[in-house]
């Protein structure tokens, strides 16, 4: 929770860098969506629903989840998200999350007998900071302390 409401704003402010850096997505534009009314009992809500216009001109919805721990339960919520914003949109649909705080049972799928879900899963330990310092992206250097990255790189 204590990194959820910095990297929210980061995303306000910095959402083309964060897609482009964490996730490999370049938008032209982008445009955080409106919350989709609760049409149903739950009070869930991704974090970032974005409506993506690529270069192309290719149009999806980004559901963006921003998470300090791994919680298993967290991917099932995101699976219903997705089929929330693709019967909404009728537009792709991406599922990705920013996990901050190392774990190992953190994994990119949920898997049952019926169903097969998968999810971009950027792991912010496993990422190398020099790569924003190479490219000058100072919108996400409050990022690096969350990164695979030495003391002495951080300062």
């Amino acid at each position: 929770m204590k990194y959820d409401i910095v990297a929210k704003r980061l995303l306000e402010i910095s959402g083309k860098q964060i897609l482009k850096e964490f996730l490999h997505i370049e938008a032209e534009e982008t445009e955080i969506l409106e919350e989709l009314p609760q049409e149903t009992v739950s009070i869930r809500s991704t974090d970032f629903p974005i409506l993506v216009r690529r270069s192309s001109g290719e149009k999806m919805i980004l559901l963006l989840e921003l998470q300090t721990e791994w919680k298993r339960i967290k991917v099932l919520d995101m699976l219903e998200y997705s089929a929330r914003y693709q019967k909404k949109y009728n537009l792709p649909v991406h599922v990705s999350m920013l996990l901050f705080k190392r774990n190992a049972n953190a994994v990119d799928f949920f898997k049952s007998e019926q169903i097969e879900f998968h999810f971009d899963l950027v792991k912010l330990w496993e990422m190398d900071p020099n790569e924003l310092f190479r490219k000058s992206v100072y919108e996400l250097f409050p990022f690096i302390p969350l990164m695979n990255s030495e003391k002495s790189t951080i300062l």
